[in-house]
């Protein structure tokens, strides 16, 4: 099978994917000692058996990097009211060198930090790393899960952060 594709611009392919709302994340690990974490829209489930995620990341970062070691991760599944750790973990806002001094944090089985008020804490285990262009699918075990509160979700769409309204 002959196939052409068409190039797409990175603009339009953005402007399209904005139109697709995510629950947020704070997925966090670490490096060495060193506490590192973004915010992520792409986390899926994978498999129920056994339990296993799916986290899409950029290669580039340093949560990325220490993904692709083997590190642990955590992901911290924001609610409505945490905007603010979402965008300090997305690198929009300040955090004075620290993300990890917005809001409070433990340390799960795993080792990879946990925010205590989180919807949810999914501490895992790297099985799999499955790297094209700039991203990678992490494929992650699950070795324990904390539910927090019943809030509603934090969720982005248009680029934005926002609230589920049932």
């Amino acid at each position: 099978m002959n196939m052409h594709f068409m190039p797409v611009a990175e603009a339009g392919f953005k402007s399209a994917m904005a139109n697709l709302a995510g629950a947020v994340s704070v997925v966090t690990t670490l490096s060495g000692s060193t506490r590192l974490g973004m915010t992520a829209s792409s986390v899926t489930s994978f498999s129920a058996q056994p339990p296993c995620i799916a986290v899409n990341i950029n290669m580039a970062t340093r949560t990325g990097r220490a993904m692709r070691a083997g590190s642990p991760l955590c992901v911290n599944i924001l609610g409505d009211q945490q905007d603010e750790i979402a965008a300090i973990f997305a690198g929009r806002a300040d955090a004075a060198g620290d993300r990890f001094s917005a809001g409070r944090w433990h340390m799960m089985s795993s080792g990879a930090p946990a925010l205590e008020d989180a919807i949810a804490n999914i501490d895992c285990i790297v099985e799999d790393v499955i790297e094209r262009h700039t991203h990678a699918i992490v494929l992650a075990r699950v070795i324990a899960i904390v539910s927090g509160s019943e809030r509603r979700p934090l969720l982005y769409w248009q680029r934005g952060f926002h609230s589920l309204q049932t």
